[in-house]
């Protein structure tokens, strides 16, 4: 080292000959697994909370039904009837479905003036009125369905709310129901207490059976139909029960059958919902509640008649 010169540091580095860039493949496939683990942990509660909004909407359907039929009851003073179905001197039989007394009170006058009431519902001057999907009338936890009428022309949409028919048949009501053929109650005819009885439940809309030709009906859900086995709910049948119904219908998964395509008045469909465990019923005061699958039948059944006299306790819902 030359005199007045600083001294040179020299520091010596040692570089690894491999360098780690990303990860292994155990590593790889642990961050994997994990992130299924909270995949599968968070969709069920996605699931529910989903589930949680549609059956809010379904209960919010449910509100304007009641106050659709508390507004047809300021005008008329009595409820809509249940269906209508006249035989004139003539042989000629009147129909029309529950659904078209309420249009004009659930926001759908264009739609009801599209209808001819002075025909029956299964007119083809009507075919384009009962095409149109009423969303009111739609659950959107389920599918929706058009029913496909005999020879494969398109007759009408499903809908997934019923009336309350009574406890036993389309005939045979055993105690009076709110609603029965050519029939639509009064406040006043409600003497059990309108909390004590139910004016609609809920329905499923069975789809046509895959395979099986168009010929090959169900009536369940047809909100457009005045016929038996349509939209008049019976509590012989407890809330989703897996008792199969009777009446012009098809053995599905979702809701089993015994099928009659005859013997309408003794045909008889229970209320049934896509939301686990119970089924939204509208009652009389106007309010919704969700009354479980579990409920005992005599309950059940107690909530259907209007004047039977039964005594129902909040807790037993």
């Amino acid at each position: 080292m030359r005199s007045g010169q600083e001294p040179v540091v020299r520091f010596e580095t040692s570089v690894p000959c491999c360098r780690r860039t990303g990860f292994t493949l155990i590593e790889l496939l642990v961050v994997i697994a994990i992130i299924a683990v909270l995949i599968a942990l968070l969709l069920p509660a996605v699931q529910a909370a989903r589930e949680a909004a549609r059956r809010i909407q379904c209960t919010n359907n449910l509100k304007q039904l009641g106050l659709a039929l508390h507004s047809y009851h300021d005008v008329h003073g009595r409820f809509a009837p249940g269906s209508t179905g006249v035989t004139n001197p003539g042989g000629y039989q009147y129909r029309q479905p529950f659904i078209t007394s309420l249009l004009p009170f659930i926001e759908q006058g264009n739609l009801s003036n599209s209808f001819n009431f002075n025909l029956s519902f299964q007119e083809n001057q009507n075919s384009t009125t009962r095409a149109a999907r009423v969303n009111v009338f739609d659950c959107p936890s389920d599918q929706q369905v058009v029913f496909v009428n005999n020879g494969g022309g398109v007759s009408d949409v499903k809908g997934n709310y019923g009336v309350n028919w009574g406890q036993n048949t389309y005939s045979d009501q055993v105690l009076a129901a709110p609603f029965a053929l050519n029939y639509g109650a009064s406040l006043a005819e409600l003497t059990d207490g309108t909390s004590q009885t139910f004016l609609m439940s809920e329905l499923i809309q069975t789809p046509h059976p895959a395979g099986q030709p168009v010929e090959t009906i169900d009536r369940r859900g047809r909100v457009w139909s005045e016929q038996p086995s349509s939209h008049q709910i019976s509590t012989r049948l407890g809330p989703n029960s897996q008792t199969p119904d009777y009446g012009a219908c098809w053995v599905t998964v979702k809701a089993p059958c015994n099928r009659n395509t005859g013997d309408g008045p003794n045909h008889y469909i229970g209320s049934r919902s896509v939301h686990p465990g119970g089924v939204n019923v509208l009652l009389g005061d106007g309010s919704i509640r969700f009354v479980k699958d579990s409920i005992a039948l005599p309950t059940w059944r107690a909530l259907s008649s209007r004047a039977g006299g039964e005594v129902i306790s909040g807790d037993s819902l």
